[in-house]
């Protein structure tokens, strides 16, 4: 069967910025006990996208994939003198300005 092709790439990566890049690689494949290959394999394909593969990016988008996704539903309001609240949107035209101050 063989493992996908992003496995190979993953290797490759890791030889360019790690100086232990097998034993990080071979433990990568050892995520495979707890994981199937195609969480892993999706896992892998993320830290490859982003520009950080190694071993610690790939557990923590495995641990991403295993949390619940929450579902936040809006809440019904009786009291019409809360529901008749408004709040303005933010004025971020001054946030250059506040940045740039926090800089200095």
């Amino acid at each position: 069967m063989g493992l996908p092709p992003c496995f190979e790439e993953l290797r490759v990566a890791l030889r360019r910025e790690r100086r232990q890049s097998d034993r990080e690689w071979v433990q990568v494949l050892g995520l495979l006990v707890e994981h199937p290959l195609e969480s892993l394999r999706s896992a892998v394909v993320a830290s490859l996208d982003s520009g950080a593969p190694g071993l610690g990016s790939i557990r923590q988008l495995l641990r991403i994939e295993r949390q619940p996704r929450l579902v936040i539903e809006p809440v019904q309001i009786d009291r019409p003198s809360i529901a008749s609240i408004t709040v303005a949107a933010p004025d971020l035209s001054q946030w250059s300005v506040l940045h740039a101050g926090a800089l200095v």
